[in-house]
Formats: structure tokens, C-alpha cells, sequence
């Protein structure tokens, strides 16, 4: 069987726990301070099979004091889910998370653009980010638009 790990990356409330729970199921906030907060604050380690394939997700917290908790995840990534909520474009950990992906060589990148159904200007949006994300040394393999 094949295996790929892939992270989560990006700023505190874009989404990506909620990813991950659309994705497979597993919510990783068990902690009932993660609950309590709202907001994830452990790694999270869960998969999803697919016929040959295993896909093992790492899910790391986004708010700027739990940093060194992130990049502790970072290290196993293949490729990177970077998660940006299309309203708010990147962010102050949104930018902090791509510097460190740089850093540690992940340069491949699935963008995932969320709260999708809540934006008016969807190509508008996703155009300048895109040319902020011009700066960064990454591989955009594909940009997946949803409302999770």
C-alpha cells in the first residue's frame, strides 16, 4: 500500500480541523480546552484509504502561540493543504505557515479556499491571492474552492 502524509497549514479559524472532519470524519479537537477555545491546539493525526493508497493527515493549530506545536507537524509533511478563507485572504499565520513550509522544503501545495459560499467576489479573491502567493516559493498542485 502507498502512503502520502499531508498537512494542514494557514491562519486560526480558516478551517482546517473542519477540513480534515469533512474529509474523513475525525475531528482531532478532543481536548476539552480545544473544545472549550474553539480552536485546535494539539496535532491531530487521522487518514483516509483509498484503494492502494493511504492518506495520512497531520492537522496543526494556527494561532500564533501555539507556532512551535506547528512546525513540529510541518516536518512530516509531503504536501501541505494550505487553508485560506477566501473573505479574508492571507493573514498574519497564514504568512508566518507558508514562511515555515518555505523553510522546511514543502513546496507542494493543495490551496483549499473556504467559507467559499459566504464570498461575492469569488474570482476576484481567488486573482489576488494568487498574486500574493506569487512571493513564496511553492507548487500550487490544485485549488479546491469549498464551503465546509
Amino acid at each position: 500500500m502507498h502512503s502520502i502524509i499531508i498537512g494542514t497549514a494557514g491562519h486560526i479559524d480558516h478551517g482546517k480541523t473542519s477540513l480534515i472532519k469533512a474529509l474523513n470524519g475525525f475531528d482531532g479537537d478532543d481536548l476539552k480546552e480545544e473544545q472549550e477555545k474553539k480552536i485546535t491546539i494539539n496535532l491531530s493525526f487521522s487518514n483516509l484509504k483509498n484503494k492502494d493508497i493511504n492518506i495520512s493527515f497531520i492537522d496543526v493549530p494556527g494561532h500564533e502561540n501555539l507556532i512551535k506545536t506547528m512546525i513540529s507537524g510541518a516536518f512530516g509533511f509531503r504536501i501541505c493543504m494550505f487553508v485560506v478563507d477566501i473573505n479574508e485572504g492571507l493573514k498574519a499565520q497564514s504568512i508566518e505557515h507558508l514562511k515555515i513550509l518555505e523553510f522546511l522544503g514543502v513546496k507542494d501545495l493543495i490551496l483549499v479556499l473556504t467559507k467559499i459560499d459566504l464570498c461575492e467576489n469569488i474570482n476576484q479573491n481567488q486573482q489576488i491571492l494568487l498574486d500574493e502567493l506569487k512571493k513564496y516559493k511553492i507548487n500550487i498542485l490544485k485549488i479546491f474552492p469549498t464551503s465546509i
